[in-house]
């Protein structure tokens, strides 16, 4: 191990386990080991800069790589790439935001070891998002160029600005079939993927709900099970084993079989629904 010398913030005397021995040939060195040899190097390359750092920190274990963070923000600064739109700023939540046909898929992967969750901030058109992830696991929020939310996934919470949609014991994703938001959506398809309650919230309330609990066969929606929940702003629905394995539908009574048929046209031709 080597005891870094360096003007670089934070980076001074961490420890550090060179791979091989630099001798720089035009380089600029940025940091030394206490013998002064080089660690790490600034070398400008035609129209680019090539940054060296002798130590693969890639291959070290996460508590070990925790100590090297500060030269990955030093490094970020220097190259002009702007902090990730996430609070918190935490290097093991991982965010990426993917064009789709009416706005942007905002994926929030939680990348810490354990049996724990985190919840994160996101910036979006529709403002800021708030998801749960749990650790080694994704979370997505759907959002339109005109700000509608119309996709939430999360582990056991889901909110837009102060307004819990998904909330529950478990991780679920609901989904808009109507291209309305989901504050407003009179079509949701429920993906549950674990066991516990789920509580699927809006600001205009049910009048006569339904649930579709089925399964997809031949490319259609096939229910199998049917429930009444009361009208209101909620929906609660107790997921089991067998649920868990099962798509929900949530809509009003009287509007089923055209919903059924636009799940099945989401799953042959997802780019073929509107507001996805």
């Amino acid at each position: 191990m080597a005891t870094l010398r360096t003007e670089i913030p934070g980076l001074a005397g961490q420890q550090a386990a060179p791979m091989v021995e630099v001798r720089p040939a035009g380089a600029k060195v940025l940091a030394t080991d206490a013998a002064g040899k080089p660690v790490l190097t600034k070398h400008t390359l035609g129209q680019g800069t090539v940054y060296y750092f002798a130590d693969p920190i890639e291959l070290a274990e996460s508590d070990e790589g925790a100590a090297m963070r500060p030269l990955y923000r030093w490094f970020l600064a220097e190259a002009k790439v702007g902090r990730l739109p996430i609070t918190p700023d935490n290097p093991q939540l991982h965010l990426f935001a993917q064009r789709t046909r009416t706005g942007h898929a905002h994926v929030l992967f939680n990348y810490r070891k354990g049996d724990a969750w985190q919840e994160a901030t996101l910036a979006t058109k529709a403002g800021s998002i708030t998801l749960r992830a749990k650790d080694r696991y994704p979370a997505i929020a759907g959002v339109g160029d005109d700000g509608a939310v119309t996709v939430l996934g999360a582990h056991q919470l889901a909110r837009v600005g102060s307004e819990t949609l998904l909330a529950g014991e478990g991780m679920a994703t609901a989904i808009s079939l109507d291209e309305l938001d989901l504050r407003k959506s009179e079509a949701v398809m429920l993906l549950p993927f674990t066991k516990g309650e789920v509580v699927l919230s809006r600001s205009q309330p049910w009048r006569r709900p339904v649930v579709l609990l089925g399964d997809i066969q031949d490319g259609q929606f096939r229910p199998l099970e049917r429930l009444n929940p009361a009208p209101g702003t909620r929906v609660t629905l107790p997921i089991d084993d067998d649920r868990a394995t099962l798509v929900g539908l949530i809509c009003e009574q009287g509007q089923e079989a055209r919903w059924i048929k636009t799940i099945g046209q989401w799953v042959s031709d997802p780019g073929s629904v509107p507001g996805l």
